[in-house]
């Protein structure tokens, strides 16, 4: 019962969850046979796998840095809710489980855009960036221009 009053774990567990509900509207995608629906399956498959890898699985600092750099609204909850608003428009379509699991990922999408301004719980292990001071692990639009 501990676990579940543990905001990190419920992060956690949400975000497995999401990618869960992604990889399974990619499976809905691929029953549908057109080009487009196997394309929004691809997509939803590779971004189900990440988040499942990116919670479960302990990202080396190299590869946590080069996430840092091209991926950074993954570290805060107004990008992953953005995300996962995005990732669950992609699944509406074609059959009830794929209207459900976008729903489900839109809900915790707009969840997480709120939270970003409510601020009432510290962001979760797996959402802190990569504490390095290295060039790479700048953004790249706001790394200075020099010509």
């Amino acid at each position: 019962m501990d676990l579940i009053r543990n905001p990190a774990f419920v992060f956690k567990a949400t975000n497995v969850a999401v990618g869960g509900l992604l990889i399974a509207g990619a499976v809905g995608h691929f029953i549908w046979h057109s080009f487009s629906s196997i394309i929004i399956g691809v997509y939803a498959l590779l971004f189900g796998s990440i988040l499942i890898a990116l919670e479960l699985l302990p990202v080396p600092l190299q590869y946590n840095v080069l996430i840092h750099k091209y991926a950074s609204f993954l570290y805060s909850f107004a990008g992953r809710g953005v995300f996962y608003v995005l990732a669950g428009v992609l699944l509406l379509s074609h059959y009830t489980l794929l209207y459900v699991s976008g729903s489900i990922v839109g809900f915790v999408g707009l969840v997480y855009f709120i939270l970003e301004f409510v601020q009432t719980f510290d962001v979760p292990d797996s959402m802190v960036p990569p504490h390095s001071q290295e060039e790479e692990s700048r953004h790249v639009w706001s790394e200075d221009q020099e010509v």
